[in-house]
């Protein structure tokens, strides 16, 4: 949809037909948490980690795998890079693709669809690799 959106032009509208849904977040609920994003499904990524980070009351250690298609396509690293600083041993970002055990482990994802598709799979399409790791439905939640 990113493609589309930036080749909207000054005055064109877009509708949306259904309202975009969010995960509620419990601090503390996953003592760690995996996200995993492409391109621009990095912002809401950041989102997550900003809030989580910014409690005092949550202690969630958060592992960030981004992929992009070159170094020129990285978005917010910079303000990553200071989020590691700040919180050595809690947020730790990944530029290659990292998943600790299945475990106890939550793991969100945002992205293009071919890398959902294939990260998670989907109705009438064949499990997601995070599924064949281990990760069960409950364990995985696209955002």
């Amino acid at each position: 949809m990113s493609t589309h959106l930036h080749a909207l032009q000054p005055g064109e509208s877009l509708r949306f037909i259904a309202p975009l849904k969010g995960h509620a977040w419990t601090p503390n609920q996953h003592p760690h948490i995996t996200l995993i994003a492409g391109g621009a499904g990095i912002t809401p990524m950041f989102q997550l980690v900003q809030g989580i980070l910014q409690n005092p009351q949550d202690a969630t250690q958060i592992a960030l795998v981004c992929g992009v298609n070159s170094d020129a396509d990285l978005l917010l690293k910079d303000e990553f890079d200071v989020f590691e600083k700040q919180f050595p041993g809690r947020f730790r970002a990944t530029y290659a693709e990292v998943l600790p055990a299945s475990g106890s482990s939550k793991v969100f994802v945002c992205g293009p669809p071919g890398l959902e598709d294939a990260l998670v799979g989907g109705k009438g399409k064949p499990l997601g690799i995070l599924e064949q790791l281990g990760y069960g439905k409950d364990k995985v939640h696209k955002l």
